[in-house]
């Protein structure tokens, strides 16, 4: 299942007037129609551990946990351009002296990127840091909008060309992250790929990979906790932070990896139903002739 939907809407649009607890208490018909479903089912696939551990804490079971892959020969440090690292901060109106911050994704709501504009704008009182957002989607004018008002933050838009994507994010001193309703968390995962730290909330698929080796921490959906970590990541190395990112990138999987553990995984349930098909056959083979006319008879067969 690649989807919380009470994370991606609900906590979403009513996180700052309710806790997730009390938004989780009001959706419970929801999370009793999802326990239904899921008993339904030999085995649910989930893409994080953190959503297996969420989903258990709802009482469903027979959960699995099969990581998501990225192309690690794509998303590398060796993408990483001094270069493009200084036109991306021209972009913000910046010298190469800034820090320069990249926020990669779909503009939609549960992304939060008018927080993480937020967190900027409140990060730069204290130093001087850049944004550049990439990615388009149903909120894009109402970022443009918001990014318009704010200083030194730049909407570069949608990317398609992936190989320039991976140059960006190489380039970049840190990415800069704001949801916490994605299952698994894939451009954080690239982002560690190329070699770069991450400013990530506590919850969700970032959070899930988050280490403070190369990660800066905030709590989920405040603008305040988001710019202190920008502010505290500014002051920490960067090269030991983007050292252990590299390290850490080196343990994600690719996405043979993930595709080889999914079809492994449909093999075993396949046998597994093999072997459940086998054992109901046998418990019906012990029908005795007098068994069988006696029920065909009253099914009406002869």
């Amino acid at each position: 299942m690649h989807a919380d939907p009470v994370a991606v809407y609900p906590q979403t649009f009513l996180g700052n007037i309710c806790s997730p607890a009390q938004i989780d208490a009001a959706f419970g018909w929801f999370w009793s129609y999802l326990r239904r479903l899921n008993s339904r089912f030999d085995g649910t696939i989930v893409a994080g551990a953190w959503l297996a551990k969420r989903f258990a804490e709802h009482g469903l079971k027979h959960l699995h946990t099969v990581p998501f892959g990225v192309d690690i020969a794509l998303f590398s440090a060796a993408s990483r351009s001094e270069d493009v690292r200084r036109e991306m901060l021209r972009w913000c109106g910046l010298g190469p002296e800034a820090t320069l911050l990249v926020t990669v994704g779909r503009h939609h709501p549960e992304k939060r990127i008018g927080l993480l504009i937020d967190a900027v704008t409140l990060a730069q009182r204290t130093c001087l840091v850049g944004l550049v957002i990439i990615g388009d989607g149903l909120s894009h004018e109402r970022v443009r909008r918001k990014a318009a008002r704010a200083a030194h933050i730049h909407v570069a838009g949608r990317v398609d060309d992936r190989s320039r994507l991976a140059t960006m994010m190489a380039s970049a001193d840190a990415l800069l992250h704001g949801s916490t309703a994605e299952t698994f968390g894939f451009v954080t995962a690239e982002a560690l790929a190329c070699g770069t730290p991450v400013i990530v909330p506590d919850a969700g698929g970032a959070g899930d990979i988050a280490d403070p080796a190369y990660a800066q921490i905030y709590a989920s959906g405040n603008a305040n906790a988001a710019a202190d970590a920008i502010v505290r990541f500014v002051t920490r190395d960067r090269s030991v932070l983007s050292g252990a990112a590299r390290e850490a990138g080196t343990l994600i999987g690719t996405i043979d990896y993930h595709f080889d553990k999914l079809f492994s995984f449909y093999e075993k349930m396949k046998n597994l139903s093999s072997v459940r098909l086998t054992q109901a056959y046998a418990s019906t083979s012990n029908f005795s002739q007098d068994d069988w006319e006696w029920s065909s008879n009253e099914a009406g067969i002869r």
